[in-house]
């Protein structure tokens, strides 16, 4: 046996050896040819969350014997199928996440990607992996991108590598119109970014061809099920508005329970055809609902679809396990809702040409009186007024109404955290957070939204508390950012009713 032991110590090392050979051939084709102006792109439809999902699995083995967090977090103003070339941003990724990986002994590392501009034809997406590793000295950030360099001779003797990775992902994200980059503090940890112009997709590729587009969904919605019977559960006021907006212009039927307790009654006295659930509500959570509709021999038979901010990993299991059929991420994205509730209102989706179908009517948009307080939104520091009135439909007086709403209701939100957390009520505090993150986004209030998820997350991990102050006191910095420029806009606003 201990020969037998021996031998196997040895293949496994000859096997290593391969691969990183391999590894390194592999390396040295790819900048060849992209230097020879040979490499050309293979731009597909494809769903964002799945190439993040396959990308982030590669490495979340080795994370998790060490004890690693890991957390992935996706702008929701990006559309969920992209165009663009999925194995060369999966490369890029790859190379980052290995790299976080490799030098991080412990906390954290985690996926960011944000859309930070559009015009007509493409969006700038900017991908980020950051980690709390050993962090890079400003005198080597310099040159890590050029080829064969390392941060200095001791990384390539402890921990291995070409220095051909990073010099590679910075000539694919040129290739794909976009940049490389990384913020660095020795012994804080990195952040390595780099951005990508991606087209918006109408379907991914790689999808079953039964699945149809957003478009054609909200097209099929209107025209074959007007008038479906919905039920709503939610809880929030501000997001309650903002469903049943998106909802109701396309001709559906909703009701609206506030809880799961009155979800329940109502499902038992009404045949719906969909139920859309939130999770976390007072009186009675989402997933507890779920469970008491599906003893009832309607209650089987109907699709429940979650609405949740937590859309990965174990949260999106729990909702499954409940007994729901999908999930939606909040903050909502009409074109994912469409595409979502069309799958499960229609069984078997025709997949019809997209040139046979009418012109889509196109969405009401403000009047130009009202540009004057468009302009002023658009200044206001972490606002994406442009996403938050696409999810009202263009209603310019609903969204400035939500929006001081929002500011009467949720406006002192990071003061409510921190006296949860000061009378060690950590469940409240991250039960604030979780409202505070999911409103937020449905309105576009992005600086808020990010800070909201990040101290979201970090609550729910039991971080330690320093960690969860400087979080805390980023979200108050946004907050206060935010409202400053918001107040003196709404203030010139006349009084609305609902």
């Amino acid at each position: 046996h201990t020969r037998d032991d021996e031998q196997l110590v040895r293949l496994s090392k000859v096997s290593d050896a391969a691969h990183h050979l391999l590894s390194i051939i592999n390396q040295i084709l790819d900048i060849s040819k992209i230097e020879a102006d040979k490499l050309e792109l293979l731009p597909v439809n494809f769903l964002l969350s799945r190439l993040i999902d396959n990308t982030s699995e590669l490495v979340l083995d080795r994370l998790q014997s060490r004890g690693i967090r890991f957390h992935c977090e996706i702008d929701p103003a990006l559309p969920s199928v992209l165009r663009g070339d999925p194995l060369r941003i999966g490369q890029i990724l790859l190379n980052y996440l290995s790299n976080a990986a490799k030098f991080t002994e412990s906390g954290s590392i985690s996926v960011t990607v944000d859309l930070v501009g559009a015009d007509v034809a493409s969006l700038l997406v900017r991908f980020a992996v950051t980690d709390t590793g050993i962090g890079i000295a400003p005198e080597h950030q310099g040159r890590l991108f050029s080829a064969f360099e390392q941060a200095d001779n001791s990384t390539t003797r402890r921990f291995g590598g070409t220095g051909l990775g990073l010099a590679i992902a910075q000539r694919l994200a040129r290739l794909m119109g976009g940049e490389t980059g990384l913020v660095s503090q020795p012994g804080q940890g990195s952040t390595f970014w780099f951005t990508a112009l991606l087209g918006i997709g109408d379907r991914a590729e790689d999808e079953p061809p039964g699945q149809i587009s957003a478009g054609e969904a909200e097209y099929l919605l209107t025209g074959k099920h007007a008038q479906a019977h919905i039920l709503l559960v939610e809880d929030n006021p501000i997001n309650q508005e903002v469903a049943l907006e998106l909802l109701r212009s396309i001709g559906l039927r909703v009701d609206l329970a506030a809880n799961g307790r009155q979800a329940v009654d109502m499902a038992a006295a009404t045949a719906y055809s969909l139920i859309l659930m939130d999770i976390q509500m007072p009186v009675m959570d989402g997933l507890t609902a779920t469970g008491l509709i599906r003893q009832s021999e309607s209650g089987r038979q109907v699709p429940i679809l979650a609405m949740t901010a937590n859309a990965f990993g174990e949260d999106r299991q729990r909702c499954l396990d409940a007994g729901m059929n999908d999930h939606i991420a909040k903050p909502v994205n009409p074109d994912n809702l469409y595409a979502t509730l069309i799958k499960w209102l229609e069984p078997l989706p025709v997949d019809p040409p997209v040139e046979d179908l009418p012109a889509q009517p196109v969405t009401a948009l403000p009047e130009m009186t009202d540009e004057h307080t468009l302009t002023a939104l658009t200044g206001v520091p972490g606002l994406d007024s442009g996403y938050g009135l696409r999810n009202l439909r263009g209603k310019l007086p609903s969204y400035l109404r939500l929006l001081k709403l929002f500011l009467a209701t949720h406006g002192d939100d990071h003061l409510k955290i921190d006296a949860a957390l000061a009378a060690k009520q950590v469940k409240s505090a991250e039960q604030i957070s979780h409202a505070l993150k999911s409103v937020s986004g449905s309105l576009g209030l992005t600086a808020i939204h990010e800070a909201a998820a990040s101290l979201n997350s970090a609550l729910r991990k039991q971080l330690p508390a320093a960690e969860i102050s400087s979080l805390l006191q980023g979200l108050a910095e946004r907050m206060q950012e935010t409202g400053n420029g918001l107040h003196p806009i709404l203030e010139q606003q006349p009084s609305q009713s609902p």
